[in-house]
């Protein structure tokens, strides 16, 4: 995933001036482009009286009001983006430009072990000292023409020479930014390599810590523009664009190639599986009392993963309707736990729900590192060869749930119902992206035919209530 930050336009106009999108269709990966908040957010937001502005670490733009916490809000947006999709955590990229790219470099500072690799763009890093947790391999670019950020630092002006008190404030030089991150990263002050051709002179700095590197690419007669891309505003503010070199295909192949290792600890959405706590807190608690309810059922619950005290404590201390079960992994206790708390449930007059039962392809001993979260577990559910392991698993459940009386049992993968892909060496090759666009095309052509997989046919016999297993819940999971 790649997130894409502007400072004084928009996300919408960041993903028209770059191309990302372009890119992320092409490539098969998340493009994200969020929105900064205006200094006076009551206000429309306008680019020259009051434009969205990244709360970048300069204290420039919020002048005797409280200054929003950007840090926090691209924390919970990274949050809110890996809930939803298969993202995966070792690749989480971020670039930006201008005001954009200065909250870069703060965000690659205070989130190091959220990123793999930042590329900030015609921006300044306004930050003091740098101390990372995690060494965060840097691209970085600028032009020579740029009149918004100076080579040599000084007061951004636009090209016609006038400037604004909200951009006043004097920028260092480009090279004291990069110099910054370089020691940030243990890396020497020296470049490694010096090229320059065509028109472009990079500099490379380390190997540092854990082999990162810096990158400095400076292209000649450039102005405050995305290099090879749209320029919205006029040359007589920013200065002359450039095709000398695309930016987005610099950046894109310097994040390719530089995921964080295996080995390394990895951001927080991979840290192991956490234990619901053994009670629930009493706002908690609150949120079901006094509910005009009407036929709606309310619930609540937590993992299989979990001891099953958390459902205890829901089903004693709230007026919840069902307690909610999530089957998974499925390695010794989670299926012990998941009977347990559907036994609590029942014995406190409420229902029990498996939610959601996925049999994902990866076992760990003890449970193992959350990797729910990553494509490359996501990826392969859809291989035909699972399927009759998926039937076991389909018989496993839903003979739990007959044993347990459970009202509901939900499929985390009810698309492989209708199709998988057959296997071969070349899917493997695929950006996850294109995989499963390729997947729903065969799902989508089965369902208007009105065909189910194997795994499909198999759901429809045991879920007939004269072919509904018994005893299938104290069944081991072996391939057949």
């Amino acid at each position: 995933m790649s997130s894409c930050c502007t400072g004084g336009g928009t996300g919408k106009a960041a993903a028209e001036e770059t191309g990302w999108g372009a890119k992320a269709d092409k490539e098969g990966f998340l493009a994200v482009f969020p929105d900064a908040l205006p200094p006076d957010p009551a206000k429309p937001s306008r680019f020259a009286g009051n434009p969205q502005l990244w709360n970048d670490g300069s204290d420039r733009f919020y002048p005797g009001q409280k200054a929003p916490d950007d840090v926090a809000f691209l924390n919970a947006m990274l949050d809110e983006l890996a809930a939803r999709f298969a993202v995966d955590p070792r690749r989480v990229f971020m670039t930006g430009f201008s005001n954009g790219a200065s909250m870069c470099f703060r965000f690659g500072a205070e989130a190091s072990m959220r990123l793999a690799a930042i590329a900030p763009v015609a921006g300044a890093c306004w930050l003091e000292t740098i101390t990372l947790e995690r060494p965060v391999p840097m691209c970085y670019l600028t032009g020579t023409a740029d009149p918004l950020n100076p080579i040599e630092g000084g007061v951004p002006k636009l090209a016609t020479g006038g400037s604004d008190t909200i951009r006043a404030k004097p920028k260092p030089p480009v090279r004291d930014s990069i110099l910054k991150w370089v020691r940030a990263v243990g890396a020497p002050a020296t470049p490694r390599t010096t090229t320059t051709a065509n028109g472009v002179h990079t500099d490379t700095y380390g190997p540092g810590r854990d082999g990162a590197e810096v990158i400095c690419v400076s292209v000649e007669g450039l102005g405050h523009t995305w290099a090879g891309g749209k320029s919205l505003l006029p040359a007589s503010m920013v200065g002359p664009r450039s095709d000398t070199l695309k930016a987005t295909d610099v950046i894109w192949r310097f994040f390719q190639a530089r995921p964080m290792a295996a080995s390394e600890p990895g951001p927080s959405p991979s840290a192991p599986l956490r234990p619901s706590p053994p009670v629930v807190p009493a706002e908690h608690a609150q949120l079901y009392q006094g509910l005009e309810r009407g036929r709606t059922k309310i619930g609540a619950g937590s993992g299989s993963w979990s001891p099953p005290a958390f459902a205890q404590a829901l089903a004693e201390k709230t007026e919840v309707d069902f307690i909610g079960i999530h089957v998974y992994p499925i390695t010794d206790p989670m299926l012990g736990n998941a009977r347990h708390m559907a036994q609590i449930a029942r014995a406190h007059g409420k229902q029990a729900v498996i939610d959601e039962a996925w049999l994902y392809k990866e076992l760990r001993p003890g449970g193992g590192d959350n990797v729910a979260a990553a494509a490359e577990v996501f990826r392969r559910d859809l291989a035909s060869f699972w399927q009759p392991l998926d039937r076991k698993f389909i018989t496993l459940m839903l003979g739990l749930a007959a044993e347990e009386r459970v009202s509901l049992v939900s499929f985390f993968w009810s698309s492989l119902f209708f199709s998988y892909l057959d296997y071969t060496p070349g899917l493997d090759r695929l950006p996850y992206a294109e995989l499963t666009r390729r997947h729903n095309r065969t799902v989508y052509s089965a369902m208007q035919e009105g065909q189910l997989s194997d795994v499909g046919r198999h759901l429809q016999r045991a879920a007939r209530p004269d072919e509904r297993p018994t005893g299938a819940g104290n069944q081991e999971m072996r391939t057949p």
